[in-house]
């Protein structure tokens, strides 16, 4: 383009879009007449639009980033909003050096179970010195088991046609009162839609 060459430049840029779309590079969810496409690494899936695929892909786009409920649902009241009571996750040394060992041990199983997932979720947070709460109101319990069967919902139709996609994305993507991606190499993936 800088040379005055937009033929070439249109020509490169469509090679790049099909390396990304046949999994080479950094992941991409690419919003089509179909659904979302997911192209990443462990495998490739077309999942139909909606809120729960809306969610995802916002996780996606934000590696390692705690969102809101109210972030990712703007129907949903914030927590900030509830009449629950703020926890501080307070570790000593020895407690946070045991829990990261024990996150690395689970982290380093090939097909951790729902309750390794669990668990390495609840350390993760712990870890971060994380602020939840406790007794919130109904109007945010209900948002969040809403916001939970909907993300769930899609990672599971992800892994119907990509096991290795939908493991990827069990593993990495934690729900809650606030949700995240948060998958081992950091990487986010590229938003084209």
């Amino acid at each position: 383009r800088d040379f005055d060459m937009a033929a070439w430049a249109a020509r490169a840029d469509a090679l790049e879009l099909d390396l990304l779309r046949a999994g080479h590079g950094e992941p991409m969810a690419e919003l089509t007449d179909a659904g979302w496409q997911l192209h990443h690494p462990a495998g490739t899936t077309t999942i139909p639009t909606g809120v729960g695929a809306s969610y995802l892909v916002t996780l996606l786009a934000a590696p390692h980033q705690r969102i809101e409920l109210a972030q990712l649902d703007p129907g949903a009241p914030s927590s900030q909003e509830s009449r629950g009571t703020v926890t501080e996750s307070s570790l000593d040394q020895h407690a946070r050096a045991t829990y990261q060992r024990r996150l690395t041990d689970l982290e380093a199983l090939d097909q951790p179970s729902a309750r390794d997932r669990d668990e390495a979720q609840f350390l993760r947070r712990e870890l971060a010195g994380a602020r939840y709460f406790v007794a919130t109101s109904a109007e945010v319990e209900k948002a969040r088991i809403r916001v939970t069967k909907a993300i769930r919902r899609s990672i599971a139709e992800v892994g119907e046609t990509s096991p290795e996609l939908g493991e990827h994305l069990d593993r990495s993507i934690s729900t809650g009162r606030s949700c995240s991606y948060d998958p081992a190499d950091g990487t986010a993936w590229l938003i084209r839609g």
